[in-house]
């Protein structure tokens, strides 16, 4: 596992760790782009997301993962499966830890975090960024790093602020000494993986659970059912599917008012991601059980 050599380097760099550690918004200040939707609620990333940072002979195929977790239902299953997946096929591990949680757990191994160290299973080079650290009192940071870095189980221990960009030129210093040479994977262009379709939902689904934080719960799903572009304008028709018939009232809100709002905050990201004007339109749909169900599950492209 130790890096040798400036030959160019290249390789997947998985980004696990329990749920609401900061994955999806390392992801996104390092890749310099919202790729991955952010909100309050943990276990929002429902599956993996690829960011593509290419640098000065390296690149970094970065994997934004579902939060590790014990699943109660199905979809919880896939979210781990697709962690784990990412895990077990990563050149790099990033494993995040939140700094504020260790503190206070008085520098508890945190049993997801050994959890994605077993299934890493020794076979590759493990990073542990401690995120939230400025959240933390220096006095109580220090003992905490000298805990994780006499643990043995890493090849690096970096303190960020996933947050605040603060930290990521050292954290990506330690990935770009462990990638192995090779190749870069993608065009030096590329971004991402997914279909402009993939970012329209999803920004969709991150309205929804900015606008209704407390009232709709994790059975939201969001489907685009079409996307057509043309002439200077994308037309794009999105279903948000809950699972209780008393939650599409609450979604839709007095006169219509709730969707269109959410329609306003997704058109605004789904425009700056396009470069062009986006006429979009949002329907509720209730699909009881969808969560359970393998079918619908696949319809969500979640398999």
């Amino acid at each position: 596992m130790s890096p040798d050599g400036p030959e160019h380097r290249s390789g997947h760099v998985a980004i696990a760790g329990a749920p609401n550690v900061g994955k999806s918004t390392l992801l996104n200040a390092l890749v310099g782009a919202h790729l991955s939707i952010i909100t309050a609620r943990p276990q929002t990333t429902r599956r993996n997301l690829i960011g593509v940072l290419t640098g000065s002979g390296f690149q970094a195929v970065l994997v934004d993962t579902p939060g590790l977790l014990d699943p109660a239902y199905r979809l919880q299953s896939l979210m781990r499966r697709h962690a784990v997946q990412a895990i077990e096929s990563a050149d790099v591990l990033l494993l995040l830890v939140d700094a504020q949680r260790a503190t206070a757990s008085g520098f508890d191994p945190d049993r997801l975090t050994a959890d994605a160290l077993g299934i890493a299973g020794g076979r590759v080079p493990v990073i542990l960024a401690l995120n939230k650290v400025d959240l933390v009192h220096k006095p109580s940071l220090l003992p905490l790093l000298a805990h994780y870095h006499g643990s043995g189980d890493f090849q690096a221990v970096v303190p960020i602020s996933a947050l605040a960009a603060d930290g990521l030129e050292g954290l990506m210093d330690e990935v770009r000494r462990f990638l192995p040479p090779g190749p870069a994977l993608y065009p030096e262009d590329t971004l991402t993986d997914q279909p402009e379709r993939f970012f329209a939902a999803e920004y969709v689904r991150e309205a929804v659970f900015e606008r209704y934080y407390q009232e709709i719960p994790y059975t939201v799903a969001t489907q685009v059912e079409e996307f057509r572009r043309g002439r200077g304008k994308t037309y794009i028709r999105v279903v948000v599917w809950v699972e209780e018939e008393r939650h599409r009232p609450i979604l839709l809100g007095k006169g219509g008012r709730g969707v269109k709002a959410v329609g306003r905050a997704a058109r605004e990201r789904i425009e700056a991601l396009l470069e062009e004007p986006v006429y979009l339109e949002i329907f509720v749909k209730v699909v009881p059980g969808w969560r359970e169900q393998d079918g619908r599950l696949r319809e969500l492209d979640l398999f």
